[in-house]
């Protein structure tokens, strides 16, 4: 039988009337996802098709390591975790970044993108991709702790912080 390798019919083969379960894996991209299937039968004339459709997981971001972490009080850099299926992020300081620049690229399913760029080859649009940034913290000469807030937006979702 014809048909993409995100699915899997059950059964695969047989003999005389019956029918055919569809199983597809799971998807995670924000675009959804159709196949045709083509069966065919000794004996038939032509072949029998049916499309299948699986719809797309809702446009996300989130943080591999929670909603909130820390910098040492020394200064130094943290490294940001997370997974989306965006087309682009934008991060941004909510309020005062207290002396902490944002880069101006980060790392998208591998590859090097601006903030706020679409990322090249949308990789999103079929499955979940990893980004990773890294942000540079001043020494804290306090005994307070100071406190930021990173916005990370999803092109067409939700916003994260």
């Amino acid at each position: 039988m014809a048909k993409a390798s995100w699915l899997t019919l059950e059964p695969a083969s047989g003999n005389g009337n019956g029918s055919i379960s569809n199983k597809g894996t799971v998807h995670t991209g924000r675009v959804q996802r159709e196949t045709t299937v083509t069966v065919t039968a000794m004996g038939a004339s032509f072949p029998a098709t049916y499309r299948v459709t699986q719809k797309a997981k809702a446009e996300f971001a989130s943080f591999d390591d929670g909603i909130e972490m820390s910098a040492p009080k020394g200064g130094g850099q943290v490294t940001i975790n997370g997974k989306s299926n965006s087309l682009a992020l934008t991060f941004a300081w909510v309020g005062d970044n207290k002396g902490v620049d944002l880069p101006a690229i980060y790392s998208a399913g591998g590859k090097s993108t601006s903030n706020s760029e679409d990322i090249e080859g949308d990789p999103g649009a079929t499955e979940e991709y990893a980004f990773v940034t890294q942000l540079t913290f001043p020494a804290n000469e306090t005994t307070e702790e100071v406190d930021r807030v990173l916005k990370v937006t999803a092109k067409g979702g939700p916003d994260h912080d």
